[in-house]
């Protein structure tokens, strides 16, 4: 039997990874309800991404009131003052703001800007952030996940390609977390993402399966 040297198989591996970075992920036809996607697509730095669709997420915090599944499967207490007064009030930066067991979450709806890099590119081409994750959400959506800091607190940011030009943006700050300092060690960033972005994932499914039950990121307009 003909064995391969430890050099070939490095060799092989390196070309994998070219031809992944280079070439599009194979993917079903778009259609409605949206097809699974293949699992083997996280490898692929290019998909077949569409964006034709109206966004799924209204912009505020509307379709998390009249749905209060999604509401208790995200943690959201409804009768708090701070959620009550968020889901009655529009937003002109498409963002819903809500207090949720042990933190806070906010949903976004992410545009492509003049002369900012596009949304979803630098969501799932980030590279080696902290804890960062490429993922199929639902079977159905290409998301990529990562650790988060910002001025609002530490967690983690989930970004979902939706078919849509905006992606959804959802990020969950977990106030346990306020006081740890990550600037001189990355392993505590890593280790928030791995304690948080499961809960942003769990977040961001219960949120898509309510509003947007048919689609994905390959879902037909």
């Amino acid at each position: 039997m003909r064995t391969i040297s430890v050099a070939s198989r490095v060799l092989l591996g390196l070309i994998a990874v070219a031809v992944s970075a280079c070439s599009t992920a194979p993917a079903p036809s778009p259609a409605k309800p949206a097809p699974t996607l293949p699992a083997d697509s996280i490898a692929y730095d290019r998909l077949p991404v569409r964006t034709d669709r109206p966004s799924p997420f209204a912009g505020d915090c509307s379709q998390l009131a009249a749905n209060r599944s999604v509401v208790e499967a995200m943690g959201v207490d409804p009768n708090d003052p701070a959620n009550v007064a968020a889901f009655q009030r529009s937003s002109r930066h498409k963002l819903c703001d809500l207090k949720v067991d042990g933190g806070e979450v906010f949903v976004a709806a992410e545009e492509p800007q003049p002369g900012h890099p596009d949304p979803w590119e630098s969501a799932w081409n980030n590279g080696p952030g902290d804890h960062f994750r490429r993922l199929i959400l639902l079977g159905r959506y290409y998301a990529a996940y990562e650790f988060q800091q910002t001025m609002l607190g530490k967690g983690c940011q989930i970004t979902v390609q939706t078919g849509s030009p905006a992606v959804l943006s959802l990020s969950f700050f977990d106030k346990r977390f306020d006081n740890v300092d990550v600037t001189a060690d990355r392993q505590q960033g890593r280790a928030i993402g791995r304690e948080t972005c499961p809960r942003a994932q769990h977040m961001a499914e219960a949120l898509l399966s309510a509003i947007d039950p048919d689609g994905g990121s390959l879902a037909s307009s």
